[in-house]
């Protein structure tokens, strides 16, 4: 099983998943994996899961699964508490879909015993039904929520959201409403820096951005 980069410490706990597909890896990402760090606990550490695709898109991502691994390493070079973890790219035939249940159950072979949350934003979480085994997921990973603020309004909006889709019993309800945490919202987008490189590079650590010029990736 591929290893995280670099190895968590022995009581990092809980370990927090964020999978995406990071292409490529901006301020926006880094802006969550910080807070949901400081919302989860003193000992929390965080892994970066690049996707093989997600399941949600038919179209896989526009540069290749190692410049993403490489970019993300940048990123990540310094950012306290977080590590690479490599293995739904390893796992995954080229061209299929990555699933998050099955990263789970990866991660409690790989981890034994260490409480384990799922990051998602919250337009994730009023999609959250539609993914694989999502009432196994969400015991295996209760999700941390990111919402734009801490208001009693915003939970409350999203709690009516999610009751609305008829698609959870209350005490999951419950659950999730109880991983939203406040994220103030970044102005960031892997379409936007895509788009335009040079116009965006205020979103992307100054190594990525190089590396993507050293590149030539995404028209730059």
């Amino acid at each position: 099983m591929t290893p995280l980069e670099p190895a968590p410490p022995p009581d990092a706990a809980p370990l927090i998943l964020f999978g995406g597909t990071f292409d490529p890896p901006h301020a926006g990402h880094a802006h969550i994996a910080r807070h949901a760090l400081a919302a989860a606990s003193p000992q929390a550490w965080l892994l970066f899961i690049p996707a093989a695709r997600s399941p949600f898109k038919s179209a896989g991502p526009a540069v290749s699964d190692d410049a993403r691994v490489a970019m993300l390493r940048l990123m990540l070079a310094d950012q306290p508490r977080c590590s690479l973890w490599r293995d739904e790219l390893v796992r995954t035939p080229a061209g299929q879909a990555s699933y998050t249940i099955d990263t789970v159950r990866r991660l409690r072979d790989l981890a034994p015993g260490r409480p384990l949350r799922l990051l998602i934003g919250a337009d994730q979480a009023l999609s959250f039904h539609r993914w694989k085994d999502a009432p196994t997921l969400l015991d295996l990973a209760p999700p941390l929520i990111a919402c734009r603020d801490d208001a009693a309004a915003t939970r409350d909006a999203l709690a009516i959201s999610l009751r609305d889709l008829a698609s959870w019993t209350p005490r999951q309800l419950e659950r999730l409403q109880e991983g939203c945490f406040a994220c103030p919202l970044v102005d960031a987008s892997s379409t936007r820096i895509r788009a335009d490189v040079e116009n965006a590079r205020a979103m992307l650590h100054p190594a990525v951005h190089a590396y993507i010029r050293e590149h030539g990736l995404y028209g730059a």
